[in-house]
């Protein structure tokens, strides 16, 4: 009796001859897949990332994506792009500079011996240490913004890197955020002890400025790739038409040109 019903459900779902373990996983596939896109096309903001994950992998493997003059959405990968290029040029702008400065300032100093350092010895090689690795960082980001290729890529590939984009500067402002505070525990561990004191002081110091710099950083590039997407994937939601029927699901885009 059971089965009985089971087979009954397919059949009206799915109308199929031979009822196997594959059918149920694609069939449950599919429903789920239409049920995302349901609430994608309600609106729902993308940000809320989960939504968007599920999309790109269930459409990409049980679903069938016809898109239509993708101009908003090449608009947007060239967006992301540009913006990223900007914040590296300013990221590297800070590291070379930095590195410059208290390069030079090191270059000066003359401490008599390592145990006899100011604090400002230490802040400076910290400050040194510190925009090598944001240098490395801003050459990366500038090669991969320059060698990704803004045009042809599905819509669903465009919101998967823009929400990795906005995931890692969220994820990078709270490491900002830890490194003001690892800095300032410095700070006072310094106060405690007596056992190189101004090394403790000297990169203390050097945290918070660095970390505030970057959370600022972080926080701008953030919140200008989110004002700048959001128009982008209203226009891509207002177009988009999702066809449902029985046996499959197509979402298509008619999106004017001008």
């Amino acid at each position: 009796m059971r089965r009985t019903c089971q087979q009954g459900i397919l059949q009206y779902l799915c109308p199929q001859s031979v009822y196997t373990s594959k059918h149920l996983i694609l069939l449950l596939a599919q429903y789920i897949t239409i049920f995302n896109l349901y609430v994608l096309h309600m609106h729902i903001r993308v940000y809320s990332q989960p939504y968007v994950s599920i999309l790109a992998v269930l459409m990409c493997i049980f679903s069938n994506a016809t898109l239509y003059a993708q101009s908003p959405i090449d608009s947007l990968n060239i967006s992301r792009i540009t913006i990223n290029k900007a914040a590296m040029i300013t990221l590297g702008a800070w590291a070379v500079g930095n590195i410059a400065l208290n390069g030079a300032l090191l270059a000066f100093q003359h401490p008599p011996a390592s145990a006899e350092r100011p604090a400002a010895y230490h802040f400076q090689q910290m400050n040194v240490f510190w925009n090598v690795v944001n240098l490395g960082l801003a050459c990366a980001g500038l090669y991969g913004a320059y060698t990704e290729t803004p045009t042809g890529s599905s819509l669903f590939e465009t919101l998967s890197r823009q929400s990795s984009i906005e995931n890692i500067l969220l994820f990078n402002a709270g490491l900002d955020i830890a490194y003001i505070a690892a800095g300032g525990w410095m700070i006072e561990h310094s106060k405690n002890t007596t056992s190189q004191h101004s090394l403790w002081k000297g990169y203390g110091y050097s945290l918070i400025l660095q970390g505030a710099f970057l959370l600022v950083f972080d926080a701008t590039v953030f919140a200008i790739h989110h004002i700048t997407a959001e128009p982008l994937l209203r226009t891509i939601l207002a177009y988009s038409r999702i066809h449902v029927s029985p046996a499959f699901c197509t979402l298509t885009f008619s999106i004017p040109l001008q």
